[in-house]
């Protein structure tokens, strides 16, 4: 039966509209499938006052340098205990399986936390633009193609909005988010974009929370097949063309919709997180939209 995929934060697909400096994650924090199934996720990590004396429902890791971690003292950690829950349920069903150094190794080591730079947060119901295009430099070109995109209103709720026939089954404490939305194309030539590249986080004082707690877009209206019947989230617009779209996602019921944002990953170039002057936490650039 298949399962929901847990969204990895690291592999955020947007360039933000600003420069990032700095250099790129150490590629050795990208957490293969410790699941041993299809649940994958990567771990996030703490900053470094997190390295303190652990707490009752602590969950200690290393970090990059080594170090003790204690995710249940990371903002998403302390504020939604049922994520460190889940990284350890992993452990122990690795140590029930007899054990597996190479993915015990991948869970429990290379931790660090990434951030979100307020400069690429874009607050409910303000519209978003996505540069769509890159110059000769590699850079987002401000007169290249572009998507201008408005979050309308998102509902978390136990009842479906749209059909869900052929969808995957949700966990058990998931219910249903529902997100209508409008992306407009304000640049000056026809975009093809896949709605599904939208990419939910929860993000907690500005830390993205490394968790199996929201899905990737199960299914949405107004879109249509590509050519070749593999992407049910292809999208098609002319300049100057606007088109509202109900999307659907898992979320747990837990969170509150104020820690959950939507990255707008049109662009499919997926991002590092980039350095900075603190070695235990990194920034992560792209465009998220802000639910509330």
């Amino acid at each position: 039966m298949k399962r929901y995929k847990a969204i990895c934060a690291a592999l955020l697909c947007t360039l933000c509209l600003l420069t990032a400096c700095g250099k790129p994650a150490p590629s050795s924090a990208s957490i293969p499938d410790t699941s041993g199934g299809d649940i994958k996720s990567q771990p996030d990590s703490t900053a470094s006052s997190v390295s303190a004396s652990p707490s009752d429902n602590s969950f200690l890791v290393k970090d990059i340098e080594g170090n003790d971690y204690d995710l249940a003292a990371t903002s998403w950690g302390t504020k939604y205990p049922f994520m460190v829950d889940y990284f350890r349920s992993l452990k122990r069903e690795i140590e029930a399986n007899g054990g597996d150094q190479q993915r015990e190794d991948a869970l429990l080591k290379n931790w660090y936390k990434i951030t979100v730079q307020d400069s690429c947060v874009t607050p409910a119901g303000t519209p978003a633009v996505v540069l769509m295009g890159f110059d000769s430099e590699g850079n987002p070109d401000p007169d290249g193609p572009q998507l201008t995109t408005t979050i309308h209103s998102a509902v978390l709720d136990a009842a479906a909005a749209l059909d869900l026939k052929d969808a995957w089954e949700k966990a058990e404490t998931q219910d249903y988010l529902t997100v209508t939305l409008t992306v407009e194309n304000t640049g000056k030539e026809e975009t093809v974009f896949y709605l599904n590249s939208i990419v939910p986080h929860v993000i907690v004082d500005g830390e993205i929370a490394q968790t199996a707690a929201l899905s990737e877009m199960v299914t949405a209206d107004g879109t249509s097949a590509a050519q070749d019947g593999h992407s049910f989230f292809r999208c098609t617009l002319s300049p100057g063309q606007s088109q509202e779209y109900t999307a659907v996602f898992y979320a747990d019921r837990r969170l509150e919709r104020r820690d959950i944002y939507l990255e707008l990953g049109y662009t499919g170039v997926a991002n590092q997180p980039m350095s900075t002057a603190d070695p235990l936490v990194y920034t992560q650039t792209g465009v998220f939209c802000a639910l509330e």
